[in-house]
């Protein structure tokens, strides 16, 4: 049995500066890889579904990703393919922008033939995102799994993880993301995310739409970075401060969030959420946020359990905490 197992990609983040040269210093990410650390660390069982490809960059992620603890018995490395990079580049407060290398790339060519659906068969939480539906064969992959992972029973966790550079058209981007929120309990969108898909709404507006949009979740998460996160259940809204930290690199935060979030929901258990246990579900993800984003990198940043509980028995609840909206039904 596993706690998560998550199908997505597997890449390259590589930092580059330049003086007389071009410098690149890559490190291991991927949002669903991301997430997948992020719930190992906290000590859960996990799995991945993937490919990439069977080059130098493939082959020493797979390390990497059995080194963090991640069963990789569901990854394939295609020696046909090439390794999806992502070059990050970071401004002077850490925030980064994207540009991709991935044409014909081997996390693209996932096909559903390909698929460990014994691995999905076996955990208790599918998550998935939206990076591997911009394209085909992955995209109907991706789709199929999160269908399976429904039939069989699973709560299903989404982050569309919008990146709008690597789809054809925004059009095309919205259709998929949308489909994508039919599928899952749980969601995890950013502020910007939300605006892509409800406009400049406020925060609240966004979510109680969504929730009516999508009657299968569950839980919905909207993070906006330093500002903090708001979550959505039922007839209840909370939000939640960020903590001030120095920020080296925000790569990664929010996928740090969404492996705390799903690690709470399974030590919780349950289908009721007190108003105080989701102020404290969005407490333990905002400080694992916090903490992964101090340090360079997504996976090398992200935090352990044991980190995440002392950094909040450092810091109080930051002030506005405990702010509880009631929506229409």
């Amino acid at each position: 049995m596993y706690d998560i197992c998550a199908l997505g990609e597997v890449l390259i983040d590589a930092i580059a500066s330049a003086d007389t040269c071009i410098q690149i210093t890559g490190n291991a990410g991927g949002a669903p890889a991301n997430v997948l650390t992020c719930g190992t660390r906290m000590g859960l069982k996990t799995a991945f579904l993937a490919k990439a490809g069977g080059d130098f960059i493939g082959n020493w992620l797979k390390g990497v990703l059995d080194e963090v603890g991640i069963d990789t018995a569901g990854m394939i490395l295609d020696p046909s393919k090439n390794t999806t990079i992502a070059m990050v580049s970071l401004d002077e407060a850490g925030n980064r922008s994207f540009s991709f290398y991935r044409i014909g790339c081997a996390d693209v060519s996932l096909t559903k033939e390909e698929l460990r659906l014994d691995l999905i068969e076996q955990s208790r939480i599918f998550h998935f995102g939206s990076v591997s539906m911009t394209e085909e064969p992955a995209r109907s992959a991706t789709l199929a799994a999160a269908r399976y992972a429904r039939e069989k029973g699973l709560l299903v966790s989404y982050d569309p993880n919008l990146r709008r550079n690597l789809w054809c058209d925004e059009q095309t981007a919205a259709k998929y993301i949308k489909e994508g929120l039919t599928l899952c309990d749980v969601a995890k969108l950013s502020d910007e995310e939300c605006r892509f898909l409800y406009g400049d709404q406020d925060i609240p507006s966004q979510g109680r739409q969504m929730l009516r949009d999508y009657p299968s979740l569950r839980l919905l998460f909207v993070t906006c970075g330093g500002a903090g996160s708001y979550v959505f259940c039922g007839d209840q809204m909370q939000y939640a401060p960020g903590y001030s930290v120095k920020v080296a690199d925000t790569t990664g935060a929010g996928d740090t969030f969404m492996g705390a979030v799903l690690y709470q929901l399974l030590q919780h258990g349950g289908a009721d959420w007190s108003s105080a246990e989701l102020q404290s579900l969005l407490r333990f993800g905002n400080a694992a946020s916090a903490l992964s984003v101090q340090r360079f990198g997504a996976i090398p940043a992200i935090p352990g359990k044991a980190d995440v509980e002392a950094f909040l028995a450092e810091h109080p609840a930051p002030e506005g905490s405990g702010q509880t909206l009631h929506t229409p039904a």
